[in-house]
């Protein structure tokens, strides 16, 4: 007999991807560089089924992905910019070339995509680009597509990022947030979910001070006000593994003194600081007897 949540869920799942939805899924660098090819061979299986005489034998021709999976290459296909988003972002998008890309992505009238450095000034083809720039360039066409994104649903966000850009991207995320945009992100990065932890504990800082006190703190942590949360809306889950080999759903609740304790990284982080320690031991010890047997 299905629980309560259980029969809810659907509904829920319903109402997420109802509005504008945008999916960016996993291994978005390979999706970039394979959405042409993907339905260049889906029209060429096309024309090559429809001339043969078994087609209705062979019946429709199966999809290779997920229907998210296969948007996100639609959304790749059918990409037009448009001015009123691009004006409507301006700030952000100011943010996204100059604190995580260092550079501009160019649209070509074929629907083509090219990075432009803000070093060399060269446009270079988006295969020949880093894995980096492959990974985040969808989140800013998000914002000048034709119709205006309403939600963002994003996996694996920290991808191919190193720790100081994922810092950015965090606050990158949440200013798109604060201009209205929903989001849903995943991640394994614990610099991710410590960013987002700091953000929502000086979040919770300026909301109980005053103006004052909130531009002392914005100035001393090199922010500004559209890095901050809303509290009320930040909602962290953790997917927690079984020894039945199932997982489960657990929200983890903050506190305006300590934020968000996530159990999962904590663990990692203190197993492998208690590896490096006992190390640190083993090379002193063994430092120690090696000087010792020197000495006679």
């Amino acid at each position: 007999m299905s629980t309560a949540k259980e029969r809810v869920l659907p509904f829920v799942l319903e109402g997420i991807f109802r509005r504008e939805t945008l999916f960016l899924p996993a291994s978005r660098t390979g999706l970039i560089l394979l959405y042409r090819d993907f339905f260049a061979n889906k029209a060429d299986q096309t024309i090559a089924l429809n001339s043969m005489d078994q087609v209705e034998e062979r019946g429709p021709i199966e999809a290779e992905f997920t229907l998210p999976v296969y948007n996100f290459l639609r959304f790749l296909q059918t990409y037009k910019e448009e001015d009123s988003g691009k004006k409507q972002f301006e700030k952000e998008i100011r943010f996204f070339e100059e604190k995580l890309i260092s550079g501009h992505i160019n649209v070509t009238e074929q629907g083509t995509f090219s990075y432009r450095s803000s070093e060399n000034k060269t446009d270079i083809p988006m295969y020949l680009a880093s894995s980096m720039i492959n990974e985040i360039t969808p989140l800013v066409l998000a914002l000048t597509r034709m119709r205006p994104t309403q939600r963002l649903v994003i996996d694996e966000v920290e991808s191919s990022l190193h720790p100081e850009k994922q810092s950015e991207l965090v606050r990158f995320l949440n200013r798109l947030n604060n201009k209205g945009i929903q989001m849903i992100i995943s991640t394994h990065s614990d610099t991710i979910a410590s960013k987002i932890n700091n953000l929502y504990l000086l979040s919770q800082y300026a909301k109980s001070h005053g103006q004052k006190e909130e531009q002392e703190m914005l100035k001393k942590f090199d922010l500004e006000k559209e890095d901050l949360i809303e509290p009320d809306n930040l909602f962290v889950y953790e997917i927690l593994n079984q020894p039945n080999g199932k997982s489960v759903v657990r929200e983890v609740k903050g506190d305006r003194e300590n934020g968000f304790q996530f159990d999962q990284f904590t663990k990692s982080a203190m197993k492998i600081y208690d590896e490096a320690a006992r190390i640190g031991v083993l090379l002193h010890d063994g430092s120690q007897t090696k000087v010792g047997k020197n000495k006679f």
